[in-house]
């Protein structure tokens, strides 16, 4: 993958893109069909690789939440730098069900990352990729986030019992193992926690009323893994209260948390406007979430660059690839080996996706012997 996004780099038409880019000025990049926007995408992304505290590097808006998780894969796929699904929340009031706190648990797990990229280098989220859906629905402000949020360490005093009823009074649940967010157990000196919006959960020893020791520990093995600086608690259910996007006067999005330096992507434009429009006349709770001028006002403060398949656009910074889809690719075994001669024929060199290494390993089995002699191509 690394050599696909190299050979991209080395593309003129690239190069005056990223050269634009540097400058502050907007691009719009016509005929990416498939996956290859994609790989467009993650290419800007690692341009960005070597800026010092850049988080995120990218934000990529896609139409709907389908687009969103097949590019989120994608991405990851094409890029070895961290890439990050920000979900939108199907029903905004109906704050009841696990799946709303699943959703508000990853949003926020995000938005804590981003507040907290200038104290920890390991929190990167480098790629977001979002649908307009999730973008249009306020988040709880950097301060909100900083209020419900407490941190233990190594050395500090704080007695057990007020930590676990701290935990009961937030909606954390005691059960006799920890395996889930918002979950925790108690084993005579130690207590378990699994905070909200965090990967991993934490281990608190105490001795007496001090805390001797943090560590993060393995939910399927409950062994510990490594000591950490200190534990992050969350408190969900203070933060959104009953109205979870009305909870705050002055709404925010996802925008206000990023750097001035991100690179903005809008896969689709058109699609992006035609779904925004959609959206915002079937809702009866507009004035929970952000119009179309509001979120497009803030979007105009950021580089950005469009993808889209067909050109719709005269712009002077407008740039075209001639990327072709293929309609239909043969099933039988001699009829692949012998379109692979054609497009091998063809080009200088050839690059053969596999989505994983089982698949790879099965396609060398299958064509074993059928490619002799036919070395311009690379799996």
């Amino acid at each position: 993958m690394k050599e696909s996004i190299q050979l991209l780099r080395k593309h003129k038409q690239y190069k005056e893109i990223i050269r634009q880019l540097s400058f502050g000025k907007d691009c719009c990049v016509n005929g990416l069909w498939g996956s290859s926007a994609n790989l467009f995408a993650a290419a800007v992304a690692n341009e960005h690789f070597y800026t010092k505290g850049l988080t995120p590097k990218i934000l990529l808006v896609v139409p709907d939440a389908e687009d969103a998780r097949e590019d989120w894969e994608d991405l990851k796929t094409f890029s070895n730098l961290p890439v990050t699904l920000f979900p939108a929340v199907e029903d905004i009031f109906n704050n009841e069900s696990d799946a709303y706190e699943d959703i508000m648990a990853q949003r926020l797990f995000i938005l804590n990352q981003l507040c907290r990229k200038n104290k920890d280098a390991s929190h990167q989220t480098d790629v977001i990729v979002s649908s307009i859906q999730a973008l249009i629905q306020p988040v709880p402000s950097k301060k909100t986030i900083g209020d419900n949020i407490v941190s233990f360490q190594k050395g500090q005093e704080y007695p057990m019992e007020n930590l676990i009823g701290l935990l009961h009074s937030h909606h954390y649940q005691e059960t006799s193992q920890v395996e889930n967010q918002g979950e925790y157990a108690i084993r005579g000196g130690i207590i378990d926690i699994f905070p909200f919006a965090t990967e991993i959960p934490c281990r608190i020893e105490y001795f007496g009323d001090e805390i001797e020791s943090v560590r993060s520990f393995n939910v399927e093995t409950q062994q510990s893994v490594a000591q950490i600086n200190s534990c992050q608690i969350l408190f969900v259910h203070k933060m959104y209260g009953l109205h979870p996007m009305q909870g705050e006067i002055q709404k925010t999005s996802l925008l206000d948390y990023l750097s001035g330096e991100t690179t903005i992507i809008l896969k689709e434009p058109t699609r992006i406007e035609s779904k925004l429009r959609q959206m915002l006349e079937i809702t009866d709770y507009k004035e929970a979430l952000f119009t179309e001028e509001e979120i497009f006002k803030q979007l105009k403060t950021f580089t950005k660059i469009t993808l889209s398949k067909l050109p719709f656009t005269t712009e002077n910074n407008a740039y075209a690839f001639q990327v072709k889809a293929i309609d239909e690719f043969p099933r039988q075994i001699q009829d692949i080996v012998a379109e692979f001669k054609k497009i091998t024929e063809a080009h200088d060199k050839t690059i053969v996706f596999c989505i994983n290494p089982a698949e790879e390993q099965r396609f060398r089995e299958i064509t074993s012997g059928l490619f002799e002699g036919l070395q311009r191509f690379e799996l």
